[in-house]
Parts: structure tokens; sequence; C-alpha cells
């Protein structure tokens, strides 16, 4: 599976102030591979030490003859 098999990316940052940041980094893994995405700030992540977790689902086609 590649990045273009990714459908869906779901993002969890500790603050705001890491969007420009996480974004860079996004582009960074991602290129211009444009998955369904969902963005949110949350207070707190299940360690204190963690700024962002970020879930991915990536499905790929069967093909049959």
């Amino acid at each position: 599976m590649t990045v273009d098999d990714i459908v869906k990316v779901t993002q969890y940052l500790k603050s705001a102030a890491d969007i420009a940041d996480y974004a860079k980094m996004r582009y960074k893994f991602l290129g211009d591979a444009r998955p369904v995405f969902l963005l949110l700030v949350v207070p707190q992540l299940v360690w204190l030490e963690i700024l962002v977790e970020v879930e991915t689902i990536a499905a790929k086609a069967v093909v049959t003859a």
C-alpha cells in the first residue's frame, strides 16, 4: 500500500498553535494525496507528553478477473 491508498486521516492536536507545523509534516508524508481528514484540537491525549495522535485508514481495491 502507498499514501494513495489512504482514504481517511483523523488528527488530534493538543494545541492550536501547532497546526501550521503539523500541516508541514502532514505534507512531508502525504505529499499531494488528499484523503478525507478531520483535525481536532483536544485538551489532553492519553499520556501528558503526547502532542499529536494520528489515525490513518487505508483501503486497497481487490481486482478480480
